[in-house]
């Protein structure tokens, strides 16, 4: 399995890799719109650059939303557990007062 799993990432970092070099015409990026504020800010950079920077603004983006989107879902979680530690703290105690209170009957019958 991990072989297989090591075959697979050097496959895609091959795939990459050729796609990179592929791209790596130099295009110009605007930073800012022609005419506002200040002067055009242009920035040249390969292609491959820009792709890269797309997709992790776009990850980063998605990895924002989704937490907190989920925040409710971990605070219901957050309160199930409490609840669930504070039900079985209570549960040992009645049990621990059960045994001090019906040892003595317990006894009698064994």
């Amino acid at each position: 399995m991990k072989f297989l799993k090591f075959v697979v990432w050097c496959g895609l970092i091959i795939i990459l890799l050729v796609f990179f070099v592929s791209n790596s015409d130099v295009v110009s990026v605007n930073l800012i719109p022609s005419n506002f504020i200040v002067d055009e800010i242009i920035v040249k950079v390969p292609l491959f650059v820009v792709i890269i920077f797309t997709l992790f603004t776009g990850l980063l983006w998605g990895y924002f939303f989704e937490y907190f989107r989920g925040a409710e879902g971990r605070k219901r979680a957050r309160r199930s557990h409490l609840a669930e530690n504070r039900l079985n703290k209570e549960l040992k105690e009645l049990r621990r007062e059960s045994d001090q209170d019906g040892s003595d009957i317990l006894r009698l019958i064994k």
